[in-house]
């Protein structure tokens, strides 16, 4: 082989081993990068997390009027993905006693957490609801000519509980259903709380308060004051939870309420955005009472109103009274099939409410 085929064949070789060597190289970087980015998506989207469980209850929390505070039971917070170790931060263990009894004969008791101070992100608030033996029936609408003192009032809220530091203590969002006193003094503190937000927000920019969007507001941490008053329905005074106030920002510590521009604020924001209509679950497509159905089953209708006129402690005289205040009768039979269903309407209404159940206080151990 001649000299400069030689330099030519061994400059061919040094060449080409450079370009292997450059090709290992960039395979070795391209697997390395692979590697990297796989390990970023693994750490972003963990298989094994709680967040991707199939909620097919609604978690649902309810106020509680002596002592004054909002309720979960710990099945519920289980089925709201608590986090571990959290489930009485901000609160304290508490039992509800119900009507049914153990071998003991004494009532069994549901072991929950009560927050009498209670911080939330209110996500979700259902439009106006009606309903009686506290089952909602549908949205209220004056223009359906319904008469209002047969029925109850009621909202629905979707919240997140937060500690002190304005961090999530669960995954899924908790459903609380307010009724009579309570939806109407939680509602008003709500709105106004939302408002004083808006003009706390205004001037810290300096500028005019402007009204915001529902995403806007479920970044902002309520906390109610809540109490126990006294109040008289159906000649019965019971125990009603009621919302008295709440924490006000101002544009000083706004930012001690407010979570949008901290890095939570975009899982709230999903959140926020995935529960459309949340608020319909159970309710009738028809939107109507469900009661109209059984309205010829007289003998259903006196059984249940006999029911629930003893519930009351009425005798025979205030009976016979109350049918000829409201419907000029002295008797159930002269009723109309119409007046005696919108009878036992009233009579549910009047019952002592669900709510008022007793309960206890047990500390943890320390």
């Amino acid at each position: 082989m001649k000299w400069w085929k030689r330099i030519l064949f061994h400059h061919y070789f040094k060449i080409s081993a450079i370009r292997h060597s450059e090709l290992e190289l960039r395979l070795f970087f391209a697997k390395t990068n692979i590697k990297e980015r796989q390990a970023a998506i693994m750490t972003a989207f963990d298989f094994d997390s709680a967040e991707h469980k199939l909620y097919e209850k609604t978690p649902a929390a309810k106020s509680i009027p002596s002592p004054a505070g909002i309720w979960i039971a710990y099945e519920n917070q289980q089925l709201a993905g608590w986090y571990e170790n959290k489930e009485l931060e901000g609160g304290k263990e508490y039992k509800v006693l119900t009507n049914k009894l153990d071998e003991n004969d004494e009532k069994i008791g549901i072991p929950g957490a009560l927050y009498r101070q209670p911080r939330i992100l209110v996500i979700g608030r259902s439009p106006l609801l009606y309903g009686n033996d506290r089952k909602v029936i549908g949205v209220w609408r004056s223009s359906d000519g319904l008469d209002k003192n047969a029925y109850k009032f009621g909202r629905r809220y979707m919240v997140i509980f937060v500690d002190a530091q304005n961090q999530p203590l669960h995954i899924a969002p908790v459903q609380i259903t307010a009724w009579g006193v309570f939806q109407v003094s939680f509602d008003q503190q709500l709105m106004a709380f939302r408002e004083t937000c808006e003009q706390a927000y205004a001037s810290f920019q300096g500028k005019h308060h402007q009204p915001k969007n529902l995403l806007w507001h479920s970044m902002w941490v309520f906390c109610p004051t809540l109490k126990t008053e006294k109040r008289e329905k159906g000649g019965q005074t019971s125990n009603a939870c009621v919302c008295s106030g709440y924490e006000k920002p101002t544009a000083l510590n706004w930012e001690s309420y407010c979570i949008g521009k901290k890095p939570i604020a975009q899982e709230i924001a999903l959140v926020h955005n995935s529960i459309c209509d949340w608020w319909k679950k159970g309710l009738p497509n028809n939107n109507l009472p469900k009661h109209t159905s059984h309205a010829l089953d007289r003998n259903q209708l006196m059984m249940e109103s006999q029911r629930l006129i003893e519930a009351l402690g009425w005798k025979e005289e205030k009976g016979k009274q109350f049918l000829m205040d409201n419907y000029g009768k002295k008797g159930r039979q002269s009723l109309t099939n119409e007046e005696f269903a919108n009878f036992v309407n009233k009579l549910q209404s009047m019952q002592a409410n669900y709510d008022d159940e007793v309960g206890y206080w047990e500390d943890m151990p320390s």
